[in-house]
């Protein structure tokens, strides 16, 4: 069975792609500006960097009050009742509103960075410049993050998209002309701080031209309601938010800045993840958003969701962890290839996506199960900082990886039980299992190349290419994919040149191969 025309995406699968294209860009963009600067600055200063955000960083989710949230919701509400200027509206008074908050809030932290680089980070060389430029970064990132969501939940994927290629391409150009210049973790901060700064000015003025017939009438009401519905997400991404600062910090205390360099180049390379999860998981809640009669109607693209997440997430994630050492050695250099094993615990993160991770979240808030999704996410994070604190102090670094795996493992198990229980029906997830142990064959097979070939970009060549010819054969050989799955992935993902061609010679591949093991079973 084809899937409709709803679920086909029209204009969610088309958004998809405008977003997969845009985050592409943007996630690119910044790995080339991690693994440039990371080179430059090393493994200590790499690791200075990182610590210099992680106050920021946690100041950015302290102010959001899920506002962006809110802005997605209502405006992919009011947008699906034919009310596109309320929508408009609706984002303007949420990003107003957020400016202002995030600009006194980080005023008054600016003040505070002495006692911030002294007391809590460890690192007082940090307080007298960069922790002040790293905190006035959060302006920018709640203007940029609360127009980029509204823009998606207002169904200008393409717009989303390029704000974000916009923001990737300024922290790359800024970033490397100031650390090539001479100003080193200093020019670094200040890269990232303009990128966000840059393009949230854009991202405002765009929403600002938007709202060009008249300025919202309701700003206090829209204000009000987007508190209402989003104050559960914030106290939920809060409690989520707390879990790398608390754990940064106890690694800031116990660990050297070239292992939390090592550490943070690890996190950032699993952003090769991101650009397959991130555009299923963008559009999902303003798919779950929609007004529906039944709840049970959200089944079917639910689990179509998990369905492709697995497919997409899982070999990859199989293969960076068996080739995590070519890897870091590789992109990263030689210096960096001690933090190989922090790059496969990174990557076993990502298996719990095709589980339900990324989609359990936008259902229950997309139908407005808010308290759900806070209680949950508080559980995990107070599992994930408790279990990831306690395995520091056991195993360092690769014990700060592990506690959130742990927490994430609970956060998905309850959120699964409460989807199953707020859609009335049971959710298939069994087909799932083809498809790592499909991951698992191509891995364990190609993995002892890792080490075989001595040079790094050998084997990191050589097993990719021998990883991905028996794959799809595993896949096959486990009849994974039926021709109804082959028929919606053609639909899903077909209607681009950039991806069909690729797609349809693997379709091909799978065919052939899947053809050959029936013949031999007869």
């Amino acid at each position: 069975m084809n899937p409709s025309e709803e679920e086909r995406g029209s204009p969610y699968v088309k958004g998809m792609y405008h977003l997969f294209l845009g985050n592409t860009a943007f996630t690119l963009l910044l790995a080339v500006t991690a693994i440039v600067v990371g080179r430059i600055l090393g493994p200590g200063g790499y690791g200075l960097y990182t610590v210099a955000l992680i106050v920021p960083s946690f100041l950015f989710t302290a102010v959001r009050l899920g506002l962006d949230s809110a802005a997605t919701r209502y405006a992919a509400w009011l947008r699906s009742e034919g009310k596109e200027q309320e929508a408009v509206s609706f984002v303007y008074a949420t990003m107003f509103f957020g400016v202002v908050i995030a600009t006194a809030t980080s005023l008054v932290f600016v003040g505070l960075s002495g006692w911030i680089a002294t007391s809590v980070v460890d690192r007082p060389e940090l307080g007298q410049v960069i922790i002040p430029i790293a905190t006035l970064s959060v302006i920018g990132q709640a203007a940029f993050n609360i127009t980029d969501l509204g823009m998606t939940g207002m169904g200008r994927f393409d717009r989303a998209g390029l704000l974000q290629a916009l923001q990737g391409a300024i922290k790359l150009v800024v970033s490397l002309a100031l650390v090539v210049g001479g100003f080193g973790v200093a020019g670094a901060v200040g890269g990232y701080a303009t990128s966000y700064v840059v393009s949230g000015a854009l991202g405002m003025a765009y929403i600002l031209w938007l709202a060009r017939r008249g300025l919202p009438k309701r700003m206090r009401g829209d204000f009000e309601t987007g508190l209402r519905y989003g104050f559960p997400i914030y106290l939920a991404t809060l409690a989520g938010g707390l879990v790398a600062p608390v754990i940064n910090i106890a690694l800031a205390r116990t660990a050297s800045n070239s292992q939390i360099g090592g550490y943070s180049q690890a996190s950032t390379f699993i952003s090769l993840i991101s650009l397959l999860t991130y555009p299923i998981s963008m559009t999902l809640f303003p798919l779950f958003s929609r007004k529906v009669d039944d709840l049970r109607s959200l089944v079917r693209p639910y689990q179509t969701s998990l369905r492709y997440t697995a497919l997409l997430v899982t070999p990859v994630t199989g293969f960076i962890i068996a080739f995590s050492g070519p890897m870091m050695a590789t992109v990263y250099g030689r210096a960096y290839s001690f933090a190989s094993p922090y790059l496969a615990l990174f990557a076993a993160t990502s298996l719990l996506a095709g589980l339900g991770s990324l989609a359990w979240g936008p259902l229950l808030n997309g139908i407005g199960r808010t308290r759900d999704v806070l209680w949950t996410a508080a559980l995990g994070a107070v599992v994930s900082m408790t279990s990831g604190v306690g395995l520091i102090e056991a195993f360092g670094v690769s014990g700060a990886i592990v506690g959130p795996i742990v927490g994430a493992t609970v956060s998905l198990t309850v959120g699964t039980w409460l989807v199953h229980r707020r859609l009335a029906s049971r959710l298939d997830i069994s087909r799932a299992w083809r498809f790592y142990a499909a991951s698992g064959l191509a891995a364990a097979v190609s993995w002892p190349l890792s080490w075989l070939l001595h040079t790094p970009q050998v084997a990191l060549v050589g097993g990719a290419l021998v990883f991905v010819a028996l794959f799809i054969p595993f896949l096959a050989l486990l009849s994974a994919l039926d021709e109804a799955d082959i028929d919606e992935l053609r639909g899903f993902l077909g209607f681009s040149e950039l991806i069909s061609r690729p797609l349809e010679a693997a379709i091909a591949y799978y065919k052939t191969c899947l053809e050959a093991f029936h013949r031999r079973s007869t």
